[in-house]
């Protein structure tokens, strides 16, 4: 079964630790097991979790690691933008390839130059 894309809003509500919930949840590790790897109590997870398939709309853990299987690159997109990491990437990428020029290539070892 394919879990639809999450609206904008939904995922805004997905803090960096909820992120990190779901990261786990999706690669099929149990509430224990999550805390232990957050070093957080049980009963956070679990409120964490309850709160998760809350605003996904899902009914169990299975469901909530699908559905962030989904949606988790839509969710770093968001994330991004604020911070203008996009733009900067962007910015980068245009800057190095306008520094390239053709004519300052050099020939491979042993060939001759053209001239």
């Amino acid at each position: 079964m394919v879990m639809p894309h999450l609206d904008t809003p939904a995922l805004r509500d997905v803090t960096p630790r909820l992120a990190a919930v779901l990261a786990r949840v999706e690669l099929g590790r149990t509430q224990a097991e999550i805390a232990s790897d957050l070093g957080v109590a049980p009963s956070t997870i679990h409120s964490h979790i309850a709160r998760l398939e809350m605003l996904f709309e899902v009914g169990s853990m299975t469901e909530l690691g699908r559905c962030w299987a989904t949606n988790k690159w839509d969710w770093l997109l968001l994330m991004a933008r604020p911070a203008g990491a996009e733009d900067e990437l962007t910015r980068r990428l245009v800057r190095r390839k306008s520094h390239r020029r053709v004519d300052k290539i050099r020939p491979a070892r042993g060939s001759k130059p053209n001239r």
